[in-house]
């Protein structure tokens, strides 16, 4: 394989993928969650730009690598018993296309036979937008807490349904008795009385519109709506890879 997408945007200047690019990686991604999930029974859980690999076109590129390490070998150091070697990169391809993405390192997949409440990683709006859905960043610690994470989810997507917070083990930490976040207020930020109970306010209110900076028109409502699909508050809500391989947007049929 060529190098992984993360490395892919180090080398854009943009630090981002063009829409068409994003496409063909998604493509390609829910096809391989479609076959995970249903054939093989397994979810990823760390899906992130560093675990989707690149394939090689430009086979030349392998002949130069081993040319450049049989004049300069990699350094190398002996650690109880074995080598370790400096890693080399490849050169980029010359006037070639990258080839098909894959997803790999599926060291903290588990079974999708049994459910699962663990957090996973998905980080897809970063490789087009160039930055973060949600930051997490807490205003008063001045790190990433699950607090700050939560206000600014519900700052976008607005409070989680009161049958999903029941189900919460941690729902009493943020939410009060009835699942309800200060919304009476126009700034949405907590109130005195203590309905939003994770100590720091919430953020103004945002949205999705208004986190997307690259497409204009109809082009832009079309991959907002394939987003939606995706961002929910109840895992029912959100499509499943097959059903999302048939988005217009994805698809080109805008």
């Amino acid at each position: 394989m060529l190098e992984n997408t993360q490395e892919l945007l180090r080398r854009n200047p943009s630090h981002r993928f063009t829409e068409d690019l994003l496409r063909v990686l998604l493509q390609r991604l829910l096809s391989a969650l479609d076959f995970l999930h249903n054939d093989a029974h397994l979810i990823h859980t760390d899906i992130s730009a560093w675990n989707i690999l690149l394939g090689i076109e430009d086979k030349s590129i392998i002949h130069k690598f081993i040319e450049a390490e049989q004049k300069h070998p990699s350094a190398r150091k002996g650690v109880q018993g074995y080598t370790v070697y400096a890693s080399r990169s490849f050169d980029s391809p010359s006037g070639k296309s990258i080839g098909e993405p894959m997803l790999s390192d599926f060291g903290s997949a588990v079974s999708g036979e049994v459910e699962h409440d663990e957090d996973v990683q998905p980080n897809i709006w970063d490789l087009f937008e160039g930055k973060h859905m949600f930051y997490g960043k807490d205003p008063k610690e001045m790190r990433y807490m699950t607090r700050a994470h939560l206000a600014e989810m519900v700052a976008l997507m607005g409070p989680p349904p009161l049958e999903l917070l029941k189900k919460g083990k941690r729902t009493a930490e943020f939410f009060d008795e009835n699942g309800e976040t200060p919304s009476t207020h126009t700034n949405r930020r907590a109130n005195p009385t203590g309905e939003w109970r994770g100590d720091i306010p919430l953020p103004d209110r945002t949205s999705l519109e208004e986190s997307e900076e690259y497409l204009e028109g109809s082009n832009k409502k079309a991959f907002l709506r394939f987003v939606r699909k995706m961002v929910q508050w109840r895992p029912e809500d959100r499509q499943t890879a097959s059903q999302l391989l048939e988005d217009d947007w994805l698809n080109w049929r805008l």
